[in-house]
């Protein structure tokens, strides 16, 4: 009786505690408040000797056929389940065998299946470990380029709570959102924006929120680089400047902006206010195609977003390398010890 399965999530072999739980919204990983929780979802299936026991908890709980029902809890830094049973709850997730199947959104798993034994009384542990593919390393160089490092070290500039050089280095951040930021950065200052930007206020592992200057905007429409976007933007942009950065959408005008490029094309969306004496925010993405450019960039655009939506900034890493944007990353990605090429 009381029978549980324990969910425990590790990053490079260190325990990443998940931090807060909704069955809508997904998983929050380690504290990570200035992103999106993480989509999570599961399919226990029983087999033999537990499905057995579970026609009869069926028959006592009035569930339909091959229904079993879980109660989900946030607990000691990991994920509860047990049965979810009305009238017999404590039997209502039997001992035996079961196949789990788990699945994280935008996170690579070593392992999505498991096969465990519930034990009597007890419970069932499964680690969930994330994909090692490649070491984060990044460069604390005193000699760092100043506009990037002003970004970086403005005191209005964090992160999950903790200022931004310290999130940088704490291996409980995911890489991919470390690797967002730097490459946003990176192509910030190889455009020469930098100096337009004061800090950064929330990032995500596609996308940066930053507060600007007044200035970008008008450095924006002058710039040769990019062009304004046209037509309407989606209800996101507007959602995410009011509620992730407190800012009262009514007073702004939103402006997409786009860099005139093919390849590795970056969007700014300014959140300009109706007063001086409110702050102007900045979404800042890079696309991995530009649909104003051409067809087969549309068709590269419109993939990217059926695919999740989100550029992969790991996997952006060598293309930005390549486009000549060394001086400015300031990071490494190194083969993991182990991994799968």
């Amino acid at each position: 009786m009381n029978e549980s399965i324990f969910l425990r999530y590790r990053r490079n072999g260190v325990d990443v505690p998940v931090t807060a739980f909704d069955r809508k919204r997904g998983v929050e990983l380690a504290g990570e408040t200035s992103a999106p929780p993480i989509g999570f979802r599961f399919q226990i299936t029983p087999g033999h000797v537990a499905e057995f026991q579970l026609d009869a908890i069926r028959r006592v709980e009035d569930w339909q056929p091959h229904e079993q029902v879980f109660t989900v809890a946030l607990e000691d830094g990991g994920i509860r389940l047990r049965g979810g049973g009305k009238r017999r709850p404590e039997r209502s997730l039997p001992p035996g065998r079961y196949e789990i199947l788990l699945g994280l959104a935008d996170i690579k798993l070593e392992e999505t299946q498991f096969d465990i034994d519930v034990p009597s009384g007890g419970e069932a542990t499964v680690v969930v470990e994330e994909k090692a593919d490649r070491q984060f390393r990044f460069f604390n160089d005193p000699g760092f380029e100043p506009a990037t490092f002003g970004i970086l070290a403005h005191p209005e500039s964090g992160l999950d709570g903790m200022p931004v050089l310290n999130w940088i280095v704490d291996p409980l951040r995911r890489t991919a959102r470390k690797c967002c930021l730097l490459n946003v950065l990176a192509k910030l200052r190889s455009l020469g924006l930098a100096a337009h930007v004061d800090s950064i206020a929330h990032g995500q592992i596609d996308r940066v929120y930053f507060r600007a200057k007044p200035s970008l905007f008008d450095e924006l429409k002058k710039s040769a680089s990019f062009t304004k976007d046209s037509g309407p933007l989606d209800g996101t942009h507007i959602a995410v400047a009011h509620e992730r950065l407190g800012a009262n959408f009514k007073r702004y005008e939103i402006i997409s902006f786009r860099e005139e490029v093919a390849r590795r094309s970056m969007q700014i969306i300014v959140n300009q206010p109706d007063s001086s004496d409110l702050p102007t925010f900045a979404e800042m993405d890079i696309d991995l195609f530009n649909p104003k450019i051409d067809a087969a960039s549309l068709f590269g655009h419109v993939g990217e977003l059926l695919d999740s939506g989100k550029t992969d900034h790991v996997a952006l890493f060598d293309r930005l390398s390549n486009d000549g944007l060394d001086d400015f990353l300031y990071y490494k990605l190194e083969r993991a010890h182990g991994a799968n090429r």
